[in-house]
């Protein structure tokens, strides 16, 4: 296990058999994704693109898994918490990464500086194959010097579950043949987009999102599946999220194109160390102060859009 001091975060390196030899090593770079890999979600193919890379690095008798804590596309807990929101109050009209463009995020904020360093420090002798979907994250780990020898997909079948998101993949460019031409399943109830407000029992506590997690229970019978209600929430007084220690951590700023009366709301660059990579920063259009002196900063009650 490695930290990363720099963005305070953790990669865990899992490895089978011999890495110093020559031969192309089998290698999976996996980001963390609590909600299938803990709670058996199953909107997405997170936990079976990673049980898929085990059994073939098992199967291959080598190979090493590079696990990551980059929660919703390196985003944090709460932003992929209102994605999902927003794209099941869009109806589905909207996808994952028409959802992260909404919230004024890049669709992958994901790094992987700490894949190179953990590569030389587990003395890894040989290019890796590294058994993903995505050629971007193939173009990444090749652009930071890591030896590559190729790539493997891991096309899985998609289900009613996670058809959806995995079209959305399949649109960005992943090695998918996913479309939405087939059964989709919907939440059991309507979901409304949540303005992050102030628990009224304990101020301290803010609502950041809520929508409904389908998830697939395992038995020794066929597996079913269940829908369960989940929200996220922030502690302003810890300064962090009640579910993910990299979650954004969402703060109200004064722009300066408008009165105390109109705001601006984004993370706040200066809440606490674990947001200042969080890529929405972004003051109002109509403002060309960027400078993080540029903002006086108070914890939120009740958010709303710039009126700019």
């Amino acid at each position: 296990m490695c930290r990363d001091l720099t963005r305070r975060t953790y990669l865990l390196a899992i490895a089978c058999g011999d890495l110093a030899t020559p031969e192309p090593l089998l290698a999976r770079v996996h980001s963390s994704c609590v909600t299938s890999e803990s709670l058996g979600g199953c909107d997405c193919d997170c936990a079976e693109q990673l049980d898929a890379a085990l059994a073939a690095i098992a199967a291959a008798g080598r190979g090493v898994v590079f696990y990551l804590d980059q929660e919703g596309r390196g985003a944090g807990f709460v932003a992929k918490v209102r994605d999902r929101m927003l794209v099941q109050a869009s109806g589905g009209r909207l996808g994952t990464f028409e959802a992260y463009a909404q919230m004024g995020l890049a669709g992958d904020l994901r790094s992987y500086e700490a894949v190179a360093a953990a590569y030389a420090l587990l003395g890894i002798g040989a290019p890796l194959v590294l058994l993903t979907n995505n050629p971007e994250k193939l173009a990444a780990v090749t652009a930071l010097g890591v030896p590559v020898a190729g790539s493997a997909a891991l096309a899985l079948p998609p289900s009613p579950f996670n058809r959806h998101y995995l079209a959305a993949k399949t649109a960005a460019g992943h090695r998918l043949a996913v479309t939405r031409a087939g059964a989709e399943a919907e939440p059991p109830e309507p979901v409304e987009i949540v303005t992050p407000y102030a628990l009224a029992a304990a101020p301290s506590l803010m609502c950041m999102g809520s929508y409904w997690l389908p998830i697939r229970m395992r038995t020794d019978e066929a597996p079913t599946t269940h829908w369960i209600r989940l929200h996220a929430y922030v502690d302003l007084r810890a300064g962090a999220s009640t579910s993910s220690s990299r979650t954004a951590i969402r703060r109200r700023r004064r722009c300066s194109c408008a009165s105390s009366a109109s705001r601006c709301w984004s993370v706040c660059p200066d809440a606490s160390p674990t947001t200042r990579r969080v890529a929405m920063r972004r003051p109002c259009a109509r403002s060309s102060r960027t400078a993080r002196g540029s903002w006086s900063c108070s914890p939120i009650r009740a958010a709303r859009p710039c009126s700019g």
